[in-house]
């Protein structure tokens, strides 16, 4: 019956992974209302304070994915009564930083990066995977 339960729990985090997408570009956009369906309210916080901060020096993300590939279950344990799953992914993706009015200060519409991403998921009470960590550890130009 455990066993039973674990597919099944596995099941419904592979389906909640192919939110990747969905949730980097809520991130870039600051779209919280996105990030409260597939994010723990911590992260949410740290996108709200990150875009914050950017709105202050007039910097905005005209960031794009293209491709996410790569998905591999890096680590699986328990923080407390709640599974926890490691995920390492990389994406290409387009990488453009603009003023206020719009002129491109960083990269540009052509500006190919490959990133390399870890996620902690978490299933929470709700029984909902959610994204509790995201952290970003590197960073090739492609184009």
């Amino acid at each position: 019956m455990e066993n039973l339960q674990l597919q099944c729990q596995l099941k419904r985090f592979t389906a909640e992974i192919q939110v990747i997408r969905p949730v980097l570009n809520a991130f870039f956009k600051g779209d919280t209302e996105v990030l409260k369906k597939y994010c723990s309210k911590e992260e949410i916080e740290r996108c709200k304070a990150e875009h914050q901060a950017f709105d202050s020096q007039g910097i905005i993300f005209d960031n794009k994915i293209l491709h996410v590939s790569d998905i591999e279950v890096r680590e699986k344990k328990m923080m407390g009564d709640s599974p926890l799953i490691i995920l390492g992914f990389k994406t290409q993706q387009v990488y453009c930083i603009r003023d206020k009015l719009g002129s491109i200060k960083e990269g540009g519409k052509d500006t190919i990066h490959i990133v390399h991403y870890a996620w902690a998921m978490q299933l929470g009470e709700d029984r909902v995977w959610r994204l509790r960590e995201m952290q970003q550890f590197g960073v090739a130009a492609l184009i």
